[in-house]
């Protein structure tokens, strides 16, 4: 049964970002942890850079655990017609390269892709463990807001801890700017992540859509 959310449970959610403020950080070469923090308090440029076409039901977790031994910096769940899609997100320093100019991963991006694969070998050996979490984060601990202390669902009133409920996962690192990189770097980036079945991204995406969405209103 798909859950009825009566007026009075609505959260009136704001999209609050400045991308002049979000570039000015980008620039001064932010520490993880500052841009965790700014992420944090302003999801929904994380959610609508991986998510453009949007979801039933949608949530931004930050440093969402996987078991004991794991914590992710981000978790963002997506619902939409017969299935979900969880993102797991390792963000970098803005200022490290993801690269070596003899075209290598640099050891902060092969560490981020180790990580990755310990997080994909403990999904998929934990299923049960990780949609229970998922529940449970996304009523107590999203910060997006558009759904708050909503359990996960979808118009086909499928929902997430329900085992046969198709559920997909996606990989994310991000790390460093575009704009300091090499045509041939950015072409190396999307290819290698490609081929390593994660998603290797920039933090200039991000901002490219803090600008396009956002840079019209009023600063």
């Amino acid at each position: 049964m798909i859950p009825v959310l009566q007026k009075k449970e609505f959260y009136v959610y704001t999209e609050k970002v400045n991308p002049v403020v979000f570039k000015k950080l980008l620039d001064s070469n932010a520490t993880e942890r500052q841009l965790h923090s700014y992420i944090m308090q302003h999801p929904w440029i994380l959610y609508w850079t991986l998510c453009p076409a949007s979801g039933h039901s949608r949530f931004v977790l930050p440093s969402f655990p996987l078991g004991t031994r794991y914590k992710t910096d981000f978790v963002i769940l997506n619902s939409y017609s017969g299935a979900y899609e969880v993102h797991f997100v390792e963000l970098e320093p803005s200022s490290d390269q993801s690269f070596t100019k003899a075209g290598r991963p640099s050891q902060r991006l092969a560490s981020a892709i180790k990580q990755i694969d310990d997080w994909r070998s403990f999904f998929e050996s934990n299923q049960h463990d990780v949609r229970s979490t998922l529940v449970r984060w996304a009523k107590r601990k999203d910060v997006l807001g558009y759904h708050p202390k909503c359990e996960p669902f979808n118009y086909w009133g499928q929902y997430l801890h329900e085992p046969d409920t198709p559920l997909r996962d996606r990989y994310l690192i991000i790390i460093g700017r575009s704009s300091t990189q090499s045509p041939d770097t950015r072409n190396l980036v999307g290819r290698f992540g490609n081929g390593h079945s994660v998603q290797i991204m920039s933090y200039d995406r991000l901002l490219l859509l803090a600008e396009r969405r956002y840079g019209h209103r009023k600063k």
